[in-house]
């Protein structure tokens, strides 16, 4: 997952790796680009962790117990303390002279052209992992996936055989060759059934939970159903094995509410931050397309920018969807609900100026205006954290149910 902007005059974010290790080394300021094609040497220290003990799961409550996995959610720690940070997680070499060699030789490169930025035989793009790696080290992390993915297949397979009160989350830890599952009972004959199958083609690691997945999502339906709750963001599983809610509004009260469908071991509740924005226009905005039926969207075109203020009066609206048929939902200027649409997406959208978002993505819509000759293609409304606003997804909702 990303992370935020750091480091040495680069940017240090990346994905989130399972288990840390260290691979520890040396290297000067001066002297030739570090040969990383040999995978032992990179790997010598990349063996799967023992699994964690989780029993203190059965006996207290997930939302405290699993601490352990909340440091890879902490904010990354900035500049070069960072970069090591997320070179460990892919069980990259991590000493600080290495990673400072690495970052003359990259700055005498990029002087030399900068089009190695973009990534050449020896760099990685830089953007692609939010830290400099070497092209060998890109390599061997797209080698590692690959070489652990017939297990992952196998664990897949295996946890969707088994029953749903046990079953619980699969994670993959390509970085150290390792698979990670988790169920609620019978820990060691799982690894055990497990690694016979996968063989040496990975490590299996099996964490015991208090709930299943099955469970959990339940839960999560429950919790989606109530009245009352602000919810900003709602997820089931991960390594804590539990529901993580976010909203808005007194904890107290929705505590309150959610303790009539879930223990309250089960679920973690958080409050969200604070949204501060800045709106923009106003107005139905858009850009004109040619053709005038949903099958004629393009589906790279990006109404914003730069999005226009409508000209004309608008006789119908289309809702398309993903805009993948000829078809699509008509709503005319004497429809009921015309005056909602019309209001809804004449909302600004608006720019984030300072807060935490909820990662999660929108169902795509595409909505077309005709004004009596021409059509557009709208630009929907945002919230600061790149989302539909809500008062816009209740009236796609009723238009679409």
């Amino acid at each position: 997952m990303a992370g935020r902007r750091h480091g040495l005059g680069r940017a240090v974010c990346g994905a989130v790796a399972l288990v840390l290790v260290l691979l520890a080394g040396c290297g000067s300021q001066d002297g030739p680009l570090p040969n990383q094609s040999d995978e032992a040497a990179l790997a010598a220290a990349a063996s799967p962790s023992p699994a964690v003990d989780r029993l203190e799961l059965l006996r207290t409550c997930p939302a405290d117990a699993p601490s352990w996995f909340d440091e890879f959610h902490s904010p990354v720690p900035e500049g070069l303390a960072g970069e090591l940070a997320q070179r460990r997680q892919h069980a990259l070499r991590d000493d600080e002279a290495y990673v400072r060699h690495l970052h003359g030789l990259y700055d005498v490169a990029l002087a030399a052209d900068p089009a190695v930025a973009e990534g050449n035989a020896d760099w990685s793009r830089l953007d692609s992992w939010g830290f400099l790696v070497t092209a060998d080290e890109e390599h061997l992390i797209w080698k590692r996936q690959e070489d652990v993915q017939p297990a992952v297949n196998a664990a897949r397979r295996y946890l969707s055989a088994l029953p749903d009160d046990q079953a619980g989350e699969l994670r993959v830890d390509s970085a150290h060759g390792a698979v990670v599952v988790q169920v609620t009972r019978d820990a060691e004959q799982v690894r055990a059934e497990l690694q016979a199958e996968v063989g040496d083609s990975a490590g299996i690691v099996v964490e015991t939970i208090r709930y299943s997945q099955t469970q959990l999502k339940r839960a999560v339906r429950a919790i989606e159903e109530l009245d009352g709750i602000r919810l900003v963001s709602i997820g089931a599983g991960g390594a804590n094995g539990r529901v993580d809610l976010e909203v808005r509004g007194d904890l107290d009260d929705v505590r309150r509410l959610v303790s009539n469908v879930a223990e309250a071991c089960m679920v973690a509740i958080t409050a969200a931050e604070p949204i501060v924005t800045v709106d923009g226009p106003s107005g139905l905005r858009g850009v004109e397309i040619p053709g005038s039926t949903c099958a004629s969207v393009d589906p790279a075109a990006d109404p914003s920018p730069p999005a226009l203020p409508l000209v004309g009066k608008v006789q119908f609206f289309m809702v398309c969807g993903d805009g993948s048929s000829g078809g699509g939902l008509t709503v005319t200027s004497s429809a009921a609900n015309f005056a909602d649409v019309v209001v809804e997406l004449s909302r600004p959208t608006q720019t984030v100026t300072g807060q935490v978002c909820a990662a999660y993505a929108d169902l795509p819509v595409t909505i077309l205006a005709d004004t009596s000759g021409s059509t557009w293609l709208l630009e929907v409304p945002l919230d600061g954290c790149g989302h539909y606003r809500e008062s816009f997804k209740d009236v796609r909702d009723r238009l679409t149910a």
